[in-house]
This record gives structure tokens, C-alpha cells and sequence, in this order.
């Protein structure tokens, strides 16, 4: 948590109502400069709960504050909860079910609903050929349906926010030796992990009402995608992210030189659309498609579609 103190309450209370009460509730504000540490001590003193709440010593950022609290946990099953959300009130017990009901699933995604900052849900905005409010390209996922999701399609894509997932403690083995790739998202590379290893899966329920409001650390808004200068700043975060993901997969294994491959192409492909952005050079989707894409192979049709449906911002 962080400067959290207008929605906090809400999602506390969410965790302290869930039909099947957690094992453990590990809390880390890190340094507020508002009220929060003081709300979140009074709601555990009221509802006298056990959890465990420090106040960092230092602010960490929201990626290393979540790796610090991975290092306390002690449960096989661990969800991420975000300070402005609400979850599902049987959230914990649904989804510790489904893994329960199936040893593979290394790391579960579940879709959610949009809430403004008043709890009042927003309209879903889910563009044709996708899933989970845009998040999955070129996927039509029914209600309630299970899927699994190979490495290479969430290398393109992460399939969701952390604070929908849960994952076996098995990952963190491999998480904890990659902690110094400090610049990719936690929960992109806890999902990436589970699916180098075959068990990353994504069930379409609701399971939480995620906050949408000028604070997020999410890069979801409703109209900013829109802007020229805001899709450049997320391409330059993916070039980024690329540059460690083929880090990552070199020291995994000997034999992720496809997926390394894959890393590269993408790195190529968001800089023609960082360069077309700001028109350097004329963007020809075709031509893009044709020179980029066909080296990931048949499973290149979700980056096949992103790229056939840019906007005309993205051509210069």
C-alpha cells in the first residue's frame, strides 16, 4: 500500500469478509505521506485481527514492496491484493478450489469488473477479437471457461493484473533468482515463469471490482491509450521489459532460443511503432507485419492483430 487512505478500508474489509478467511494477510505501506498506516492499524485494532502490518523503513516502489512481501510469505497458494480494489467475497475460496481441482495450474488469472473511484461500476470496454477488457487479443474466452496460455502468446501479452491471480509457492524459487530484474512487473514475470512451465491458466469470472481512478499504478485507463505521447512512454516501457525478459529466459534454460527470438522481434516491433508515433517514419502495417511477425511462427496471430488494428496516430 501506498497513500492509500481513501480506498483502503474497502478492500480490507473485502478480505475480512471472504467466506474462506485467509491463512495469513502480509501488509507493507511504503512510507505513506498520508493517513493510511494510521486507517489500516485502526481497522486491524476494531475487527481485532492477526495480520501482519509494517511500515517500511524507506520507500521501495510498488514492484520491490511486492518482492519484499513474497520473501514473507508462507502459504502454497499466494494472492496479490491491490490497496484500491475489492474482491468477490468468495474470491479465495473459488479460486483455491479450482487449484486444488487441478495440480497444473501454477498461476491462475481471473477477469474483473471496472469501478470508478465511488464504487459505481463502469460500462465494459472490450474491444472485438478479445477477452478480459481488452487484455486477451484474439481470444473469445465464454463466461466461466478455463483456459491455458502458452509462453509465447503472454511473452506479447500479460493476460491480466496481478490482483486478479493467484499461484503456487513453487514459483518463487525461480522469482527470488531473478529478483535483480527489477524493471519487469511482478506479476508479468510470475506469469511468464508458470508458463515455461506449462502451467499458467486464465478463468474467466469476476473476482474482483478493480478500481479505476487518476492514482492507478496500472497502465488501464479509460481515454489515455488515445494520446500519442502516452503510447510512446508504454512502448519505451516494453523495449524495456523485452531487454529483460530475454535476460531472463537465458538464465532459465539453454533452451528458450525461440522465446529469445520472440523477445527480439517485439523489441524491433515497438520501436517502428515508437518511430511512427513520432514521425520519423511512416508506419506500413503490412509491411510490418510481413517483415516482423512471420519469424513467431503460426502463434504470431495475436501480434498479427494488434498490429492490423493500430489507430491512425500509430502510422504517422
Amino acid at each position: 500500500v501506498y497513500n492509500g487512505e481513501k480506498y483502503i478500508k474497502d478492500q480490507l474489509e473485502s478480505l475480512r469478509l471472504q467466506t474462506k478467511a485467509p491463512d495469513e494477510v502480509i501488509i507493507m505501506d511504503d512510507c505513506s505521506t498520508d493517513n493510511t498506516a494510521e486507517v489500516i492499524s485502526r481497522y486491524l485494532e476494531e475487527h481485532s485481527l492477526d495480520w501482519n502490518f509494517e511500515v517500511s523503513s524507506y520507500n521501495r516502489g510498488y514492484v520491490d514492496n511486492f518482492t519484499e512481501l513474497l520473501h514473507r510469505t508462507r502459504g502454497d497458494i499466494i494472492f496479490l491484493a491491490d490497496q484500491d480494489d475489492i474482491w468477490e467475497l468468495d474470491k479465495i475460496a473459488r479460486l483455491e478450489e479450482k487449484m486444488s481441482q487441478n495440480p497444473k495450474i501454477l498461476a491462475l488469472n481471473t477477469s474483473f469488473e471496472c469501478i470508478d473511484g465511488e464504487g459505481k461500476e463502469l460500462p465494459a470496454r472490450t474491444p472485438a477479437f478479445t477477452s478480459n477488457h481488452g487484455l486477451m487479443i484474439c481470444k473469445n474466452i465464454k463466461k466461466n471457461q478455463l483456459v491455458k496460455v502458452k509462453a509465447d502468446y503472454n511473452l506479447c501479452y500479460n493476460i491480466s493484473m496481478g490482483c486478479t491471480m493467484a499461484f503456487r509457492r513453487t514459483l518463487l524459487e525461480d522469482f527470488f533468482r531473478l529478483e535483480d530484474l527489477k524493471q519487469l512487473p511482478h506479476d508479468w514475470k510470475l506469469n511468464l515463469l508458470a508458463a515455461l512451465k506449462g502451467g499458467l491458466y486464465f478463468w474467466n469470472i469476476t473476482a474482483i471490482r478493480y478500481r479505476i481512478h487518476n492514482d492507478n499504478t496500472s497502465s488501464i485507463k479509460m481515454d489515455d491509450h488515445l494520446t500519442a505521447q502516452y503510447r510512446i512512454s508504454v512502448y519505451q516501457k516494453h523495449l524495456i521489459y523485452y531487454e529483460e525478459f530475454k535476460v531472463m529466459l537465458g538464465e532459465l534454460s539453454s533452451d528458450n532460443h525461440r522465446l529469445e527470438k520472440l523477445c527480439e522481434t517485439l523489441i524491433r516491433y515497438y520501436e517502428a511503432r515508437i518511430d511512427a508515433l513520432k514521425g520519423r517514419k511512416p508506419l506500413k502495417t503490412v509491411g510490418i507485419a510481413l517483415r516482423y511477425i512471420p519469424s513467431l511462427g503460426v502463434k504470431s496471430l495475436p501480434a498479427m492483430m494488434d498490429i492490423l488494428s493500430m489507430r491512425e496516430a500509430d502510422r504517422g
